[in-house]
């Protein structure tokens, strides 16, 4: 194969593969991400409806969280922890760091298709406030590159290109 002429256009046609393939994985960890925050507040949804209606206790979630890994063996993220934590999140309680924090954990295996040449996800977690314990503790197990910036902190043209709270609420539910 070394010694096949190639054509002149070969190596612009492939940096154009390249770049495509470099961003259709970028998309599909996107989606991915999306859909998971997606199933997690709907999942706490459900989670603080029955709980709020009923005595539910914490065996009952737990079970609940074994029977989910019996039927889901190969995804992580379903421990009766973070049952607990996705409805804390669908709250809009403290839990939600905790829970975020697990996400970009989990998001390794959904990416697991990418190449062993591919590089680490890169995850960003904003506070609302200065609040070194919360950073690590929400960090506490994660050994991956991550950026920790506050909102108001940021230059007014990156606040720009963040969502809105708006937007952010509309995509979750």
């Amino acid at each position: 194969m070394t010694n096949l002429p190639l054509p002149d256009d070969h190596a612009a046609v492939l940096a154009d593969l390249k770049r495509r393939v470099s961003q259709a994985r970028y998309q599909a960890q996107r989606q991915v991400n999306t859909e998971l925050i997606r199933l997690y507040r709907q999942s706490g949804k459900i989670l603080a409806e029955r709980t709020d209606r009923a005595p539910w206790g914490g065996k009952v979630i737990a079970r609940l969280a074994a029977d989910l890994r019996d039927a889901f063996p190969d995804s992580r993220g379903l421990s009766a922890r973070n049952l607990v934590y996705m409805r804390g999140f669908a709250r809009g309680g403290r839990s939600s760091t905790q829970l975020r924090s697990n996400l970009l954990r989990n998001c390794r295996g959904a990416t697991s298709w990418c190449s062993p040449q591919h590089a680490a996800t890169v995850g960003l977690l904003l506070c609302t406030d200065k609040n070194d314990r919360v950073v690590r503790y929400s960090l506490a197990t994660s050994n991956q590159p991550m950026a920790i910036a506050s909102y108001d902190l940021l230059a007014p043209a990156e606040q720009a290109a963040l969502p809105s709270e708006a937007d952010l609420t509309r995509a979750l539910e």
